[in-house]
């Protein structure tokens, strides 16, 4: 593990620590300004239900910035990051209106599944699993682009680079699809997305699981499919 790696692991725990504890009135603020009240639900008559148009867009956004994200390889990281953060702290601040309710105890259990589901979504995405691996293979598959190297049908056999790039924006967007699709939820049914809370950690363990499998688990396959 590179230091950097362990700073982010520092800082993500420090995060976790600062939102558990944050003071009602603080809590409430987040809950005013930043859950974006009923802007952009829309009430779909024929079906007789709600749908969230700003989610969706968002959403759709991010899609885009995961589809392209290779067009700027210097920036895409700390572009993401900058994206994810605002992303969390929007669905915390529902986390934080739904469960104003809440005994401080279910509160704060519901707030560390967030956190949680989050920061392994997080790690995974940003190649903290599989040492970076993106970092390296971005270069060399914007290399074989500009030399046109792509258009030869062996070159999708003989080189994994452009798998490597397809995964990682995989990566991507399913962590912002795991952030969205809760604050989607939240926002419509106003709770979060289980039974109680025993089913929402479950939850929260299974979707992490898939964060790692995707994260550490595909670059491994990539690796025995291509012999690396």
């Amino acid at each position: 593990m590179e230091i950097i790696d362990f700073i982010v692991l520092v800082v993500l725990a420090a995060i976790a620590v600062v939102f558990c504890l944050l003071p009602t009135t603080v809590q409430q603020w987040f809950a005013a300004h930043l859950s974006f009240g009923h802007f952009g639900i829309r009430t779909i008559k024929r079906r007789h239900d709600q749908t969230d148009t700003l989610g969706n867009f968002i959403l759709f956004l991010c899609l885009v910035f995961c589809c392209l994200y290779w067009k700027i390889p210097q920036y895409f990281l700390l572009l993401y990051t900058i994206l994810f953060g605002i992303s969390f702290l929007i669905l915390m601040s529902q986390t934080y209106r739904i469960s104003q309710t809440y005994s401080k105890k279910k509160q704060i259990s519901l707030i560390l599944a967030i956190f949680t589901m989050c920061a392994i979504a997080y790690c995974s995405a940003i190649g903290l699993l599989n040492g970076h691996q993106i970092m390296k293979d971005l270069p060399v598959f914007l290399q074989s682009l500009q030399k046109n190297e792509t258009s030869s049908f062996f070159y999708y056999v003989r080189h994994y680079e452009w798998v490597s790039v397809i995964l990682s924006g995989l990566v991507m967007f399913y962590t912002f699809y795991l952030v969205w699709a809760q604050f989607k939820y939240m926002r419509l049914e106003n709770s979060f997305k289980a039974d109680n809370m025993i089913f929402f950690w479950i939850k929260v363990i299974f979707v992490s699981i898939l964060s790692i499998g995707l994260g550490y688990g595909g670059y491994r396959i990539i690796a025995l499919a291509y012999y690396l």
